[in-house]
């Protein structure tokens, strides 16, 4: 039962959290009709792109391309 509660809470702080308070989910004025269940893999697939970059601290990375896109495209090698 510890095995699958740590296993728990490792995803809770992997993913969830990161997703809330990085992306200020829980700050977001998308809340009608079906856009916050579409914006919830938009989320994870941005924290999961900069994972597999071997991005350690998402909130540094998407500070360093918020005003400069062109980060971005170089981030990505295109």
């Amino acid at each position: 039962m510890l095995h699958l509660n740590r296993g728990h809470w490792g995803i809770e702080n992997r993913l969830y959290y990161v997703r809330d308070v990085t992306l200020n989910k829980d700050l977001s004025s998308i809340r009608t009709n079906n856009a916050p269940a579409g914006m919830a893999p938009l989320r994870n697939f941005i924290i999961s792109i900069f994972r597999l970059l071997g991005k350690t601290h998402i909130a540094k990375t998407i500070g360093n391309i918020t005003y400069k896109p062109h980060r971005a495209l170089k981030l990505l090698r295109l």
